[in-house]
């Protein structure tokens, strides 16, 4: 059964907010008697947050999405590890997906991406000719994407790509 910060609260005789003090990194404005009570609590019961609360009330998730064709591919693997890498020192997760060269894959996996509430999708187009409706529905509601290794032709986007020297 998953433990709630209210559970905790009630167990340890605090208010919610105390909990939520403790937990958000205002710990100081709790005593340290009572936050040490807290803290027992948390791990005894082993308290995971639930970032999908958090994401409603905040409106970001700290997760992106990155579709690459396949990471097999040393290529990709190298630039996944990067841009996994870069993320994760500004606090973000990567949803990884592989289209597999797939337009309908790709589709699913941006459709997918975007249900789960990520805050920008880095994405390698199957290819420059194809799905142009596709990005110009996400540019049109304003989500956040950029696009890797290929632009699209007709598309407004960011993109980054190398010179293949």
């Amino acid at each position: 059964m998953t433990v709630s910060q209210t559970d905790i609260a009630v167990e340890v005789g605090v208010s919610r907010s105390a909990v939520g003090h403790v937990l958000n990194g205002r710990a100081h404005m709790v005593g340290p008697a009572l936050r040490q009570r807290i803290l027992q609590a948390v791990e005894q019961h082993d308290y995971q947050r639930n970032v999908l609360v958090r994401a409603l009330q905040t409106k970001r998730t700290q997760v992106f999405g990155l579709i690459v064709t396949c990471v097999d591919l040393s290529y990709f693997s190298e630039l996944v590890t990067s841009i996994e890498t870069a993320g994760k020192s500004r606090q973000f997760q990567c949803f990884l997906c592989q289209s597999h060269g797939s337009t309908a894959n790709m589709e699913k996996e941006i459709t997918t991406l975007r249900e789960y509430r990520v805050d920008g999708l880095i994405v390698k187009p199957v290819n420059s000719f194809d799905q142009q409706a596709l990005y110009r529905r996400l540019s049109k509601r304003r989500a956040p994407f950029v696009l890797i290794d290929d632009v699209v032709n007709g598309v407004k986007a960011a993109s980054v790509s190398n010179d293949n020297v």
